[in-house]
């Protein structure tokens, strides 16, 4: 199933996996979510898929990714900013 995700999509990325369930995030590329409901009731019989679940990112995902981002980039230029909002 992975291989055949990976063929169709742009990107495919393993978010979490146990046992025999799978957490994968694709790019949209220039599908709707509605192809990808039809693409997984087309391949769930021939990948045994028995349960899925399709969503798109909500806003407060994309808030947090760009948190995340914004700390990770420079942590030391972060840390100044701090100490000089503070210092006010």
């Amino acid at each position: 199933m992975l291989d055949f995700l990976e063929g169709k999509f742009e990107q495919c990325n393993v978010i979490e996996h146990y046992g025999n369930s799978w957490k994968v995030k694709v790019s949209r590329d220039n599908f709707s979510i509605g192809f990808l409901f039809g693409l997984m009731e087309d391949v769930q019989e021939e990948y045994e898929v028995s349960e899925y679940q399709v969503a798109q990112t909500t806003l407060e995902q994309i808030f947090n990714m760009f948190a995340t981002m914004g700390e990770n980039d420079n942590p030391q230029a972060r840390k100044k900013s701090m100490r000089k909002r503070s210092n006010k």
